[in-house]
């Protein structure tokens, strides 16, 4: 009798798990029978793929015993085991394919998950490929179909797609829902503009979907990244009123539209209603007001919430420690960015490309181009990538701005290697191209060329015996065209002279022969 109820247990548990794998199965799109009724032929199949042995796979589904079970559903189950394990969009479409020459149609759920699939990837042609293999298969796509592709585009913050397929999804006639209209709200709210968010958002009420606390959140995100305070709080203020509680992505929201305008006590404030309204605060929110601290400077205060966050559970991440690092670079406070920069290896955390770009900032504000550089080379050692914030520190090319995005001049390594090459120095220019070399970044023709200018006047001014005058600009003797970008560059010097190629070659490896003749030095780059 207890084996009885033991069995009679065992097998209900067994349902009840089934039972609920199926559900979460459906919440994901996946029909019921993919997940079970294949099983035994997993191995076989998938065996097969993993071969890339497509012979071998079609002898097997003809075989007599296996064909009756090789029908629409199989198929899918198929088709989605492709997709999840291993992205093998390509054998998704032979499937398709065979699918197709059995007489057997493929379903708007086989279109929705390879196209899900395929923009999940980034493989936006092979995405409007399907697209249009399903419309000339005589499926029309569906309000999920849209979904797909509209949230894709959102993620990859490409506002304008997602605007046009919403657009397209209407002209067809498919209603758009709360999904599609978030989705575009988001996308706009990543860029900052808020007119184009406020647009959707007005057009989704007129569509009758009531917004959630998602997509007024997503509203004053927008504001935050466009640094409007003032918006950020009257969204906050449509919010209430539309009866939709504030949730602690609402606060985190407006302590980050505070940060953008260095506004650190209303940052504060925020963080104070916050705690009164019963929300506890999460590591977002302690790296939004520590950032805060940061862009207006106060590293005093960014160090204050660094220290309260244990108090609340949390141990500060490499993002509290980078920003703590922009602080200091702000400031010029070197000691203060080494100490920091110590402590966060002695965590266990690893530095990373802010960080360093953080440290290269701090050395150049304060003046010390040569630890700037050593940090670059650290930077190189360790195998961080340059981004173009690192490329911002290294150089500037005509028509970049000359402020950085603190508001403070922009200074780079570059500037200092000219004032050291324009004092006859070429110590500084040796350290800045070795670096280069070991960031792998190639510097832009117009920077190329003014660094050119300089060294052609240092090593007239070393090599040439009595020179007397040195031409400040270098003129190509024939225009690049789009079949070559051989140049020859010429420097006019009072006398002939030896100029010492190696160091051309050496600094700008872009050079390919350095010659003197008739009192010039031809550079052909």
């Amino acid at each position: 009798m207890m084996k009885a109820q033991q069995g009679q247990k065992k097998s209900l548990n067994a349902n009840l798990y089934k039972a609920q794998k199926n559900l979460a199965n459906a919440k994901r799109g996946v029909p019921v029978a993919q997940t079970d009724e294949f099983s035994d032929l997993s191995g076989i199949v998938m065996g097969h793929v993993a071969d890339n042995n497509f012979s071998a796979l079609d002898n097997f589904l003809k075989e007599e015993h296996i064909r009756p079970r090789v029908n629409k559903a199989f198929y899918q189950w198929a088709i989605h085991a492709c997709l999840t394990k291993g992205n093998k969009l390509q054998v998704a479409r032979w499937f398709i394919s065979r699918m197709s020459s059995s007489g057997l149609t493929p379903t708007v759920v086989t279109f929705n998950s390879m196209i899900g699939a395929c923009m999940k990837m980034g493989d936006t042609n092979e995405a409007r490929n399907l697209w249009d293999l399903m419309i000339s298969s005589g499926i029309l796509p569906n309000r999920i179909t849209y979904n797909i592709i509209i949230s894709a585009c959102s993620k990859a913050s490409d506002a304008q797609a997602a605007e046009q397929w919403i657009q397209r999804m209407i002209d067809e006639g498919i209603k758009p829902c709360m999904i599609s209209f978030t989705a575009v709200i988001n996308a706009y709210a990543k860029l900052g503009d808020v007119d184009s968010a406020e647009k959707w958002f007005a057009r989704m009420q007129d569509s009758d979907e009531a917004a959630d606390s998602v997509l007024y959140n997503s509203m004053i995100n927008a504001c935050a990244k466009a640094g409007d305070v003032r918006k950020a709080e009257i969204w906050l203020g449509h919010m209430i009123q539309a009866g939709v509680t504030p949730d602690d992505r609402t606060y985190n929201c407006l302590m980050n539209a505070c940060g953008k305008t260095k506004d650190l006590k209303r940052s504060e404030l925020w963080y104070r209603e916050m705690l009164a309204k019963g929300f506890r605060p999460d590591m977002i929110t302690f790296t939004t007001i520590i950032n805060s601290c940061a862009k207006a400077g106060e590293l005093e205060q960014a160090v204050y919430w660094i220290k309260e966050m244990p108090g609340h559970g949390f141990a500060p991440n490499i993002m509290c420690y980078n920003c703590l690092l922009h602080a200091c670079a702000l400031r010029a406070d070197t000691r203060a960015a080494e100490h920091w920069h110590q402590v966060l290896t002695s965590k266990g955390l690893t530095a990373t490309s802010i960080s360093y770009n953080c440290l290269v900032k701090c050395y150049l504000m304060a003046g010390q181009p040569d630890l700037a550089i050593e940090w670059l080379n650290v930077m190189a050692k360790t195998k961080r990538k340059a981004d173009a914030v690192t490329l911002q520190l290294l150089y500037r090319s005509s028509g970049e701005p000359t402020e950085d995005a603190d508001g403070f001049p922009r200074v780079t390594v570059a500037d200092y290697v000219v004032q050291a090459m324009r004092r006859g120095s070429s110590s500084k220019a040796q350290a800045f191209f070795n670096v280069l070399a070991r960031l792998k970044i190639d510097l832009p023709q117009d920077v190329q060329q003014d660094l050119l200018v300089e060294l052609v006047n240092m090593t007239s001014a070393i090599a040439c015996s009595e020179v007397k005058s040195v031409s400040r600009t270098l003129t190509p003797d024939s225009v690049s065209t789009a079949s070559t970008t051989s140049s020859n560059y010429t420097a006019a010097v009072s006398k002939s002279c030896n100029s010492d190629s190696n160091l051309f070659h050496w600094l700008m490896p872009g050079v390919r022969n350095v010659s003197t003749q008739d009192g010039m030095i031809i550079l052909s780059v």
